[in-house]
């Protein structure tokens, strides 16, 4: 896995799986942020975005730092897997171990179809 070089959940484009997971580290040079389509090693990208807003990585009160909107984690969602990274979303358990509802509330709805979908009744032939 490679850091795509930012945390603001956005992949670039075009982003490539291949490249050297070393370049950057240990003064191999830098990595193109998007890859290397030319390169032999597979190394795919990891694309950082929080679940708080403002890049807030450790647990703050909600009336310290809101969480992101629905929208915003939907866009950086899209702006990463679709942009063939893996998505990495960071929660923040409360000084006492536990994720808050509304933090699991929001993280779980990414996930869930925008409309529920029902099943069709099959008609004998």
């Amino acid at each position: 896995m490679r850091w795509i070089g930012n945390e603001n959940g956005l992949a670039p484009d075009p982003t490539w799986s291949t490249g050297s997971c070393e370049m950057g580290n240990g003064g191999h040079g830098p990595l193109p942020q998007g890859g290397d389509p030319d390169a032999p090693d597979w190394c795919p990208a990891e694309v950082d975005s929080t679940l708080q807003a403002n890049d807030a990585w450790f647990w703050l009160p909600p009336a310290l730092n809101p969480l992101n909107s629905l929208a915003a984690l939907v866009e950086s969602y899209h702006a990463s897997r679709g942009r063939n990274s893996n998505w990495l979303l960071g929660l923040s358990p409360a000084p006492n171990g536990t994720l808050a509802p509304q933090h699991v509330a929001l993280a779980e709805q990414p996930g869930r179809p925008a409309t529920p979908r029902r099943r069709r009744a099959r008609r004998a032939p």
